[in-house]
C-alpha cells in the first residue's frame, strides 16, 4: 500500500509540474513574423549569475554563445531574437534573448526540448513520457533579465 502512496504522489507532483510548466510557456503559433529584419551580434560568449546561491540552490549561470542573433518573432511584449544552434548557455539549448518593447531589461529564452526518449529510456513511465511530449517546441522565456555586462556586448547590425 506504501509503494501506490508513493507512486501516487509522484504522479501528482509530475501532473502540477506540467501544468505549471504549460502556463509558463507560449507555443510559437502565438506570435507573428517580425516586420522589420534586424540582428544583434555577440563577438564572444558571455555568461553571467542569474541568480546567487541560497538555501535552496547553488549559484546559477545562464549566457549566449557568440554569434548572430536575429529578430524572428514578437507578440504584444517582446521582440524575439534567434540565434544559430544551441547558443542558451550552459545547456546549450535553441533559442534566443527577448528585448521588451517597454524598455524593460532583456531576457533569454529557450524552445523546449523534447526530453520524452530520454524519460521513456530512464523508465519513467507512460504518463511522464507524454507529459514531456506536452511542452516539446514550445518556448519558455527565463524569470531572470540579462545582466548589462551580456547587454553591453550585443551589437546591433
Amino acid at each position: 500500500m506504501g509503494a501506490f502512496i508513493m507512486f501516487f504522489r509522484i504522479i501528482l507532483c509530475f501532473s502540477a509540474m506540467a501544468l505549471l510548466n504549460g502556463c509558463a510557456s507560449t507555443s510559437p503559433k502565438n506570435f507573428v513574423a517580425t516586420a522589420v529584419e534586424s540582428s544583434y551580434v555577440l563577438d564572444e560568449d558571455v555568461m553571467y549569475m542569474a541568480l546567487k546561491a541560497n538555501a535552496f540552490h547553488p549559484d546559477i549561470y545562464n549566457g549566449l554563445a557568440k554569434g548572430r542573433y536575429v529578430a524572428r518573432f514578437e507578440d504584444a511584449k517582446h521582440t524575439y531574437y534567434e540565434g544559430t544552434g544551441a547558443c542558451v548557455l550552459p545547456f546549450k539549448d535553441r533559442g534566443g534573448i527577448a528585448f521588451s518593447k517597454d524598455g524593460s531589461p532583456p531576457r533569454l529564452w529557450v524552445y523546449i526540448r523534447d526530453d520524452s526518449q530520454y524519460l521513456q529510456d530512464s523508465d519513467s513511465g507512460a504518463l511522464i513520457v507524454q507529459l514531456s511530449k506536452l511542452e516539446a517546441g514550445r518556448i519558455r522565456i527565463f524569470n531572470t533579465v540579462v545582466s548589462n555586462e551580456l547587454a553591453a556586448k550585443l551589437k546591433r547590425e
